[in-house]
């Protein structure tokens, strides 16, 4: 069994994380949580974007001194990550979605998965020299924000999922007739 990896990359696994709070009450909408990056940063300077990071050796390595294979990779991963830039613990992990891209200045493949959680607890601590400010928005207030990538769209397509939307939407064009 190895205790290292190969250096050198074909691509870069990168983990995601769409946080979110439950409203108090079911008419109030969602927050969701939304960090700006350093304009100290070399990819995407200034622009907004969700807690995650890359997938690290020391997150698979020493599980497979147990076993041959390591379970639940992704999700030790990104609990990791949220955890060093935000201090924020999360709730169960759900799938969104998955992309590929090259990052613009060091032609490096990106394999990104995302996926979404509440948060459970934590006070807010954003990892120094990599975020200045964060907010918590609705998902009608994402658009005000420059985002990286789908991150806004996924934000609104799991808004327009969530049953109760579903149910006003349908109560509204109801009424309409």
């Amino acid at each position: 069994m190895a205790d290292t990896v190969h250096p050198s990359e074909l691509h870069r696994v990168v983990v995601q994380c769409i946080v979110y709070v439950e409203p108090r009450w079911f008419w109030q909408p969602r927050l969701y949580f939304l960090m700006k990056r350093s304009e100290e940063r070399k990819q995407w300077p200034g622009l907004w974007t969700i807690p995650g990071g890359g997938l690290e050796p020391k997150d698979y390595l020493k599980h497979l001194k147990r076993k041959p294979e390591s379970v639940g990779v992704l999700g030790r991963a990104l609990r990791r990550e949220v955890r060093e830039e935000t201090r924020m613990q999360l709730k169960r992990l759900h799938y969104v979605s998955s992309s590929a891209f090259v990052r613009p200045l060091d032609n490096i493949g990106v394999i990104a998965v995302r996926f979404m959680a509440e948060c459970h607890r934590g006070d807010i601590v954003l990892e120094e020299n990599d975020s200045t400010e964060y907010k918590w928005v609705t998902a009608a207030e994402i658009c005000r924000y420059e985002i990286i990538g789908t991150i806004a769209n996924d934000i609104r397509c799991i808004e327009a999922a969530r049953p109760w939307n579903r149910s006003l939407r349908a109560l509204r064009r109801a009424l309409k007739k």
